[in-house]
């Protein structure tokens, strides 16, 4: 697999979300909603972040999913499709290859599995607010 840094795409992201029939309908936070409904607001959150570098992750054409980094010190966004999750570790290390412990990462309190996919990659949820929790991962 490879990550390739790209623009930000809301084919891609639609595209990503459509693949994880629960997604929308439970975790994402306008779940529940459409594909094109939850790609459109994870496009619009990301469009204003002003240090983002967006990624797409392939497997030879296929693509497997996508993050984005704000500087290095935040994980910003990620999405990796159902098929590809059980190889978890190893994607884990492709989205933080460019980010320098100790950094963050923001998940909306309604996705328990992403939550709980950082928490099992070594990530201390530390910090609850009303609707998300920052994830620090120290070194």
């Amino acid at each position: 697999m490879k990550i390739k840094l790209s623009t930000l795409n809301l084919k891609t992201i639609e595209d990503c979300f459509k693949t994880d029939k629960e997604f929308c309908k439970k975790w994402h936070v306008e779940a529940p909603a459409t594909a094109k409904e939850c790609a459109k607001r994870t496009f619009e959150d990301l469009k204003t972040a002003q240090l983002l570098k967006w990624y797409v992750i392939k497997d030879g054409r296929n693509i497997v999913g996508f993050f984005g980094n704000e500087g290095n010190t935040r994980l910003s966004s990620f999405f990796i499709k159902p098929k590809y999750r059980p190889a978890n570790k190893e994607l884990f290390e492709m989205l933080i290859q460019n980010l320098e412990k100790p950094f963050i990462s923001g998940v909306y309190n309604k996705n328990i599995p992403a939550l709980k996919w950082l928490q099992k990659m070594g990530g201390n949820a530390k910090h609850r607010y009303k609707e998300g929790t920052l994830v620090i991962f120290e070194e």
